[in-house]
């Protein structure tokens, strides 16, 4: 049985949104021809996220993408490069996991970064040209 004291935290968290995955679409599927940036912003406080990034349709003809995942430095107002995929140029699925303490035995992920989720961070997908790329973003907050 926990004390009180840690009864009373652990209320406050579970009140604040803690305690539990907050699941967020952050770019819905659809068809796009231009490099892509979603601004985020991790209100609750949470220490992670799983990223998990569809690639639906892809042009060809040698065109690729390439997704990053950029946590905010408020000191200079720059976004830092946290995680990357390789250049991408098929149809497939990539899933990120920001979080301490994460590992990935079975090589599942595409990028594990073991790091604190940021206050304010963003999904960046770089297009190599403007051909019609569909994908989808979506965000597990943990």
């Amino acid at each position: 049985m926990p004390s009180s004291a840690e009864y009373y935290l652990q209320k406050i968290w579970e009140n604040m949104g803690g305690g539990g995955e907050r699941e967020v679409i952050a770019l819905p599927a659809t068809i796009r021809t231009g490099s892509t940036v979603v601004d985020l912003t991790n209100d609750s406080n949470y220490r992670g996220a799983y990223i998990i990034t569809d690639i639906t349709a892809v042009p060809g003809g040698g065109q690729t993408i390439q997704i990053f995942i950029d946590m905010y430095n408020p000191a200079t107002g720059q976004y830092t490069v946290i995680a990357q995929s390789a250049t991408i140029t098929i149809v497939s699925v990539h899933k990120f996991i920001v979080c301490p303490g994460i590992t990935d035995t079975d090589s599942e992920f595409t990028k594990v970064t073991q790091v604190a989720l940021t206050k304010r961070w963003r999904i960046r997908i770089l297009h190599s040209a403007g051909g019609n790329w569909n994908y989808s973003v979506g965000v597990n907050y943990v």
